[in-house]
Formats: C-alpha cells, structure tokens, sequence
C-alpha cells in the first residue's frame, strides 16, 4: 500500500522536473516604446544610432512580428561575426539587446539566454535605414 502514494509522489515530481526545464515560448519580450531612449546599431565595427520615435516604434512593431522558432539562446551572442547587434537603451541607462543575423537563407533575432525568432527579411531594410543619415 505504501508504493502507491511513492508513485504519485515519484510521477509528480517528474512532472514537475520536465515541466520547469523548459522555456516559456511565445512572443518576443521588448521594452516599450516609451522606456527607450535610443537605439544603437552595431555591425562589426561600424555603429548607428537614432532617438527617432518614429524609427524606434517602427522597429519594435516589426520585431514584434517575429516568430518563434522554439529554440532556445544559450550564450551572449550568436556564433559567428556577421551578427548584427541592436541594443535599445533605456531612459534608466539600462540596455535590452536583441541579435540579428542570416542563417540558411533565414533572418533570426536573437535574445541572448532567452529564444531565437524568424523575422521577414525586410526587417533588415529597416535596419540598414537608421544607419543613413
């Protein structure tokens, strides 16, 4: 009689093991429009930087469109040199930095140690735009 509640209690701790282990999915998490105070962008050795609202919120509406690819980020930055940083800097000097990158053909946004998200290549039109003058 005793195995009994042993098994429940076995079952539910694997339950619960399994269930803790992974990562939420879902949408990207971004700062809002208002918290950010500039955005800095960072290929290789050349940067850009805008405090255009309008250029912030067209960059956080398309970001907020990208997909989740159900894998996970495991580092602090992609591997390879050819990833583009984006880093929001926030009204409290705190930085969010999201990745982006080409991978088979694909264009990914990387948040380091959280998820990986597909996004419409035209996004790095977007990109490409806030480093023009």
């Amino acid at each position: 009689m005793k195995t009994i509640p042993a098994l429940i209690c076995f079952i539910l701790s694997l339950f619960l093991l399994v269930s803790c282990s992974r990562a939420p999915k879902g949408d990207i998490i971004l700062p809002a429009a208002g918290e950010i105070r500039q955005v800095v962008i960072r290929n290789g050795d050349t940067s850009a930087s805008s405090s255009d609202e309008d250029a912030i919120g067209k960059l956080l509406d398309q970001m907020g469109q990208a997909k989740d690819t159900g894998r996970e980020s495991v580092q602090d930055h992609p591997v390879g040199d050819t990833a583009v940083k984006i880093e929001f800097v926030l009204q409290n000097n705190v930085s969010s930095v999201v990745y982006l990158y080409f991978n088979g053909g694909k264009l990914f946004l990387e948040q380091p140690y959280q998820r990986i998200y597909s996004i419409d290549k035209s996004f790095a039109k977007t990109i490409h735009e806030i480093g023009q003058p």
